[in-house]
């Protein structure tokens, strides 16, 4: 898995009726990388959130703004965003060009020795002053280390269940996970069919993906599963960190895809057996009953997950 920064074409300010606009190139598909790189993005491999790509003035910074990218015709991928005042002044300022923050989830390998990116997942881009092709391979993970928790087995915990199973949304306020629930999660994970995201909110507000490698699942000790994550240098990413850093008791729960899953139900609580899920909600909550808080972690491995599924409950 591969975490990479690729500055990819000029940006500028226009104005138009409704303000001014920074309008820039993200990303070329379908055309090989210059500056000696033997790499290309297919067509359609780049993905993002679905809130749009975040526009910093700098790398490591919060969003100015946000914006959704448009596929032209010729393989460019295309921004226009809103051109604050901190935009206005970093491209006058001579950051001119659009440095891109990529993951790539899936490559191959041609014959040739061109890399192939298949699938790229784009959270971010920054203004910067130069125009060249950055070869350095850079990690968006931040490096304050691991945060780690444990959904337990048999304990009966708040669940805040939603999804298209009426009889369960409507009735179960807790749940509960017996020896073996995580059996089927774990063997799809490790055949490669399956990807998890830890989100703040909805899909656009990324925490970490298995697909980078900042989000790992295991059976810990006693049947539990371990939930292990180094939240990406995005805005969700940087905000469970510093809630986490001033002490603030953040928690990381699957979100069980109730039409996939093995359950039973007993009266307000749903005890599922072979639990299936594609994402791992990542916040404060008031209902904290059978749950652990993340708590910070610099040692040891978790294993790696590949793939994504979504499946919204």
């Amino acid at each position: 898995m591969d975490a990479r920064r690729l500055v990819t074409g000029a940006a500028e300010i226009r104005a138009a009726e409704d303000g001014q606009h920074l309008h820039g190139t993200l990303i070329q598909e379908g055309r090989a990388a210059s500056g000696g790189r033997r790499e290309v993005f297919t067509p359609g491999s780049v993905e993002w959130p679905s809130a749009g790509v975040g526009i910093l003035t700098a790398h490591r910074t919060v969003p100015e703004v946000r914006a959704i990218p448009v596929r032209e015709s010729d393989g460019k991928i295309t921004v226009k965003a809103p051109a604050t005042p901190a935009i206005r002044e970093a491209v006058e300022g001579g950051r001119k060009f659009m440095s891109v923050e990529f993951h790539a989830l899936e490559e191959r390998t041609t014959k040739g020795g061109v890399r192939e990116v298949l699938r790229a997942f784009v959270p971010d881009a920054a203004l910067v002053d130069a125009p060249e092709y950055d070869s350095t391979s850079a990690e968006v993970r931040r490096r304050g280390g691991r945060l780690n928790t444990f959904i337990p087995k048999g304990r009966r915990m708040d669940c805040r269940c939603s999804g298209k199973i009426e009889r369960v949304t409507m009735s179960v306020r807790r749940i509960e996970f017996p020896d073996g629930a995580w059996d089927d999660v774990l063997r799809e994970i490790e055949e490669e069919t399956r990807e998890v995201l830890a989100i703040a909110r909805g899909a656009g507000d990324v925490v970490a993906t298995t697909g980078t490698g900042s989000l790992g699942l295991s059976l810990a000790a006693g049947g539990a599963l371990g939930i292990t994550m180094a939240p990406l240098d995005t805005e969700a990413g940087r905000r469970v960190e510093e809630l986490v850093e001033a002490g603030v008791e953040v928690y990381a729960r699957p979100v069980i895809d109730f039409e996939a899953s093995e359950y039973e139900v007993e009266g307000d609580v749903a005890r599922v057996r072979g639990a299936l899920f594609s994402y791992i909600l990542v916040k404060p909550t008031d209902r904290t009953r059978g749950l652990d808080p993340l708590k910070p972690r610099t040692e040891g491995r978790s294993r790696k997950l590949d793939r994504r599924r979504r499946i919204w409950l």
